[in-house]
């Protein structure tokens, strides 16, 4: 297993054009606890950051998997998303955001469903 445990939020979410896996649809070599295929996982995968186990946010709500939302950096534009991929996002989940917000860290908001 992978220092996300079972979280796999990853693994639905992005589009993975080596694998030819499409948004919001689960890889085929997701196991439910991680990827099969992890250390031969393509490089679109390997520069992803999740900044929940980058240790930026060690906060449970916002784990990808139970909050619906996964925080990543966007090296090309130098800020950090927020990338909803659940339907309805508790209020603490924002609360916790618009708090990060407040320390000065720009987070933009992107629902994935406008990845594609």
């Amino acid at each position: 297993m992978s220092k996300c445990g079972t979280c796999t939020a990853c693994c639905e979410v992005f589009e993975i054009k080596e694998l030819s896996k499409p948004v919001n649809t689960l890889c085929s070599n997701c196991t439910g606890e991680g990827c099969g295929i992890h250390g031969k996982h393509p490089d679109e995968c390997k520069q992803f950051e999740c900044e929940f186990i980058r240790g930026g946010w060690k906060n449970e709500l916002l784990r990808p998997d139970k909050s619906g939302v996964i925080i990543s950096w966007d090296a090309i534009n130098k800020r950090f998303q927020a990338i909803q991929f659940k339907d309805k996002i508790k209020q603490a989940i924002l609360d916790q955001i618009n708090f990060i917000r407040q320390q000065g860290v720009e987070i933009v908001e992107v629902n994935s469903k406008n990845l594609a």
